[in-house]
């Protein structure tokens, strides 16, 4: 097995970097050829915080063992506090952030595996 040399190494790398560039910009390209108070952005944002938690609630009981209780308890928990944050508060990054924060502690102190 061979290993690169500078000049591939550069090209890699400035391949890579203009990728992740145009993958960035995208978005903003898009964005601007649309009018800004389209029907869709709205309907956008307004089903996007639901459609995160959605995404992370399936992420978090996908494991769930009922075996004992710290393998159910924690994700139980960790799922109402973010439910019950995001009712209350409605702001995505204050009940997901709580919510994990108290699930790492319930795991790490509470129910340590």
């Amino acid at each position: 097995m061979r290993t690169l040399t500078s000049s591939e190494s550069l090209i890699i790398i400035m391949v890579v970097a203009a990728m992740t560039f145009f993958i960035r910009l995208l978005p903003f390209l898009i964005a601007g050829k649309m009018n800004r108070s389209a029907a869709i952005w709205q309907s956008i944002s307004l089903m996007l915080p639901t459609a995160i938690l959605g995404v992370l609630l399936i992420y978090a009981i996908r494991t769930i063992e009922f075996a004992n209780l710290h393998g159910f308890m924690p994700q139980i928990l960790g799922v109402a506090i973010v439910m019950l944050l995001h009712r209350w508060k409605r702001n995505t990054l204050i009940s997901i952030g709580v919510g994990t924060i108290c699930y790492m502690l319930m795991v790490q102190f509470i129910w340590p595996a």
